[in-house]
């Protein structure tokens, strides 16, 4: 056996392996022979068919992937030792050659080892807190927007489109093959030309006018561009906001528009605390992660980055949309978005391992109370019962990730508690 070691950074090592045949041969023995338990030959107990009778009736792929694993399972405990390096986790493998006859393989193993934390300071760190003040203009916007959400559009008859009107148009380049492109648009919201242009304009109403399509219009072959185009109205709708009024209120849950206003102001407040502790958690993490040395194998952060694409694409697909377009529109090309997304992954590693060292340091510990608490909030996000949350973490071997999220709360709060605060 052959090991030609690189090491990659302080917590992964590369292990390009070349095995010898008799390593190889004996992995290729041991796949015949498990396969031969699950085969039945006549004249032969399973299990006991000699290799040549037992080839002839074997999958190929299964005795190539038996091998291959047996190979690895094997020969890298043998490299490990070799080079004296200790795993922290699974090597990530990739097989470059396998071969049964003549007897060859070659892999290379990403080895990861034990992360490298070294703390410098991390109590009486000074760091700015955000502004979470809410003022009566936010409480009023907040509750503006909830109006709007509740508005109601009624169809316009007897007079033409006004400022504010939901009007579905047709435009048709002129020139153009097809019967145009339809869009649906906010009357005094589009751009100045076709806000002109649609002003009064009555339902199947047709108009012939000159546009320049501004360079951030959604259609992007008319972005920036002039046309004549042959405008027409296919419905206008008028929208219509509840009033500011007790009944408005009482529909939200509060007792009349006063109760509503502090109810609102609560939320706010509450939101606004949340995200500005999270945005003291992640400060002081990065100012921790910088004033000390922080470093991970490569091999935690990709697997937390290649979950995050999985499910990125998952998503996009579910929506019908293509990942090239989703991270287009991100304003990112895919391995721009995929670099991104390796980056992210990274930093949220080595804040997790500096989380567990002041965990360590600290020698904090977690109660069953704290757990519980962690737990009910966790379900109250998911929006389901703890004990079905308990369950689903136990059979998908995540309770881990229950006590991180109660650890992470627990640090974060010493931290904070032990800044300086301006």
């Amino acid at each position: 056996m052959q090991v030609t070691r690189e090491d990659l950074n302080p917590c992964t090592v590369k292990l390009d392996i070349v095995c010898n045949e008799d390593q190889v041969r004996k992995a290729f023995d041991k796949a015949y022979k498990e396969a031969a338990k699950h085969m039945r030959i006549p004249g032969f107990r399973p299990g006991a068919a000699p290799k040549h009778l037992v080839k002839q009736s074997a999958a190929p792929q299964y005795i190539k992937d038996f091998a291959a694993e047996s190979i690895v399972n094997t020969v890298i405990k043998s490299a490990l030792d070799e080079q004296k390096l200790e795993a922290h986790g699974q090597s990530k493998v990739e097989i470059k050659t396998l071969e049964e006859e003549p007897a060859k393989c070659e892999f290379s193993a990403k080895v990861p080892l034990k992360p490298v934390v070294e703390l410098g300071e991390y109590k009486g760190l000074q760091v700015a807190k955000p502004n979470t003040e809410v003022t009566d203009k936010d409480v009023d916007e907040y509750i503006k927007d909830l109006q709007d959400r509740m508005s109601k559009k009624e169809e316009v008859t007897g007079r033409g489109v006004g400022e504010g009107d939901v009007a579905t148009i047709n435009i048709k380049i002129e020139g153009d093959a097809g019967e145009g492109r339809n869009f649906m648009v906010v009357a005094g919201k589009t751009f100045k030309a076709l806000d002109d242009a649609i002003s009064g304009m009555v339902v199947e109403e047709m108009k012939s006018v000159d546009l320049k399509f501004p360079k951030s219009f959604e259609e992007k072959d008319w972005a920036g561009k002039e046309h004549h185009c042959k405008i027409t109205v296919r419905s206008v709708s008028a929208v219509h906001a509840p009033a500011l009024d007790d009944a408005f209120a009482k529909e939200l849950n509060a007792k009349g528009v006063d109760d509503l206003k502090e109810k609102v102001k609560q939320f706010l407040t509450g939101s606004r605390e949340a995200a500005a502790s999270e945005f003291l958690n992640e400060r002081l993490l990065d100012m921790i992660r910088a004033g000390g040395k922080v470093a991970v194998p490569d091999n935690m952060w990709e697997s937390v980055a290649e979950r995050k694409l999985y499910d990125v694409a998952q998503e996009a697909a579910r929506s019908g949309i293509k990942f090239e377009d989703y991270a287009k529109s991100n304003g990112m090309t895919v391995e721009e978005f995929v670099k991104a997304q390796q980056e992210e992954a990274r930093i949220y590693v080595e804040r997790a391992v500096v989380v567990r060292e002041i965990f360590a340091k600290e020698e904090m510990k977690l109660s069953n109370t704290e757990l519980n608490a962690e737990l009910f909030d966790m379900a109250r996000e998911y929006q389901i019962a703890p004990q079905e949350l308990l369950t689903i973490l136990r059979k998908n071997n995540a309770v881990e990730d229950l006590h991180y999220r109660a650890i992470y709360r627990k640090v974060t709060k010493f931290l904070i508690d032990n800044a300086k605060l301006d």
